[in-house]
């Protein structure tokens, strides 16, 4: 999926686009202030945003972002 950012965007700013580039998948992963949701996880650059700079992470062109959805098992 494509999310135009401009330059210097941040993962908010690619947060803020998503209910405009994909209704049904911003409606399940953020919360209603527009956050990502708890249980999922967020990978820019393989690297997890919780030990970057969370939200605040740049994002540019060329990075892979993934959007890991909770998981279950045993």
């Amino acid at each position: 999926m494509d999310v135009h950012l401009e330059p210097e965007a941040t993962v908010r700013d690619l947060l803020r686009g998503l209910p405009e580039a994909n209704p049904a998948l911003a409606n399940h992963i953020l919360t209603p202030e527009g956050e990502l949701a708890a249980h999922f996880r967020l990978i820019v650059g393989g690297q997890h945003i919780d030990f970057l700079q969370g939200l605040d992470t740049a994002v540019n062109e060329r990075d892979e972002i993934m959007l890991i959805p909770p998981l279950a098992g045993g």
